[in-house]
């Protein structure tokens, strides 16, 4: 596949006109992935919508050749600052070992009133994160 090729999918059709993933490759782009299981069940606690959406996520990376280890940038919505924490939990466990990039949000809604948590994942195929534990902040 050419870098200039980007392939897009949208299977399962999301409610909104854009796709769950592009990718080439070297790229895949994921956005807007909430805690919806296939069926459209939605659990009730956020902490249980975040490990959903981080199984789609997991199936979506390997889908293209990737994984949550090659996650170089990661933003979470969250509807509720009382739930960051629990979401926080989620996330350390999926991505151990990996401090990405991060913007992280708190929202007053989601396109479902069910919806707790939304993520946008990029990841960059055969990335490798080191940690870097100089002060980039000292004087």
């Amino acid at each position: 596949m050419s870098k200039k090729n980007w392939q897009s999918n949208a299977n399962p059709l999301p409610l909104h006109p854009f796709a769950h993933f592009v990718a080439n490759e070297d790229w895949v782009l994921l956005s807007g992935i909430g805690g919806h299981d296939v069926s459209g069940h939605i659990a009730e606690s956020a902490q249980e919508q975040a490990v959903t959406a981080f199984e789609k996520i997991k199936v979506m990376l390997e889908s293209q050749g990737s994984s949550l280890n090659e996650v170089v940038w990661f933003t979470p919505y969250v509807t509720d600052r009382a739930d960051v924490a629990a979401v926080d939990a989620v996330i350390r466990q999926y991505l151990s070992g990996t401090r990405t990039a991060s913007a992280a949000l708190t929202i007053v809604g989601l396109v479902d009133p069910r919806m707790k948590v939304e993520f946008d994942v990029w990841a960059y195929k055969g990335a490798v994160i080191t940690a870097d534990s100089r002060n980039v902040f000292a004087d």
